[in-house]
C-alpha cells in the first residue's frame, strides 16, 4: 500500500505494487480489529496508472493517480521525454 488512510470506519489504501493499480476500502468491524467487507473503488483504469499518496476533504478522496515513479532512478528522472502532466484523482465517498 502506498497510502493508508482513515474515514468513518473504512481504511482507504491507495496500491500500485500489485499488478493491479487501485483505490480500496475496507470497512473495519466496530472494534476496528479485522476487515468485514472489501471494496474496490478504482482498479486498472487509465486513471490509476500508478497511484499514490492521497488526502480526504469534504467525502472525497484525493489522489495522485500516475506517479510516474517508473520513471525514476533514484531521486532523478530516468526519462524526462517520457513524463506526462501529473494527474489528480478524485473518488466520492459512500
Amino acid at each position: 500500500m502506498d497510502g493508508l488512510y482513515w474515514h468513518a470506519g473504512h481504511l482507504l489504501a491507495v496500491q500500485n505494487g500489485i499488478g493491479s493499480p487501485r483505490i480500496v476500502s475496507f470497512l473495519l468491524s466496530g472494534d476496528g480489529a479485522k476487515v468485514v467487507k472489501t471494496t474496490v473503488l478504482e482498479n486498472r483504469t487509465k486513471l490509476t496508472s500508478l497511484p499514490t499518496t492521497g488526502a480526504i476533504a469534504n467525502g472525497k478522496i484525493y489522489f495522485i493517480a500516475n506517479s510516474q515513479i517508473d520513471n525514476m532512478r533514484g531521486d532523478e528522472i530516468a526519462d524526462p521525454k517520457k513524463t506526462e502532466p501529473v494527474q489528480i484523482g478524485v473518488l466520492e465517498l459512500r
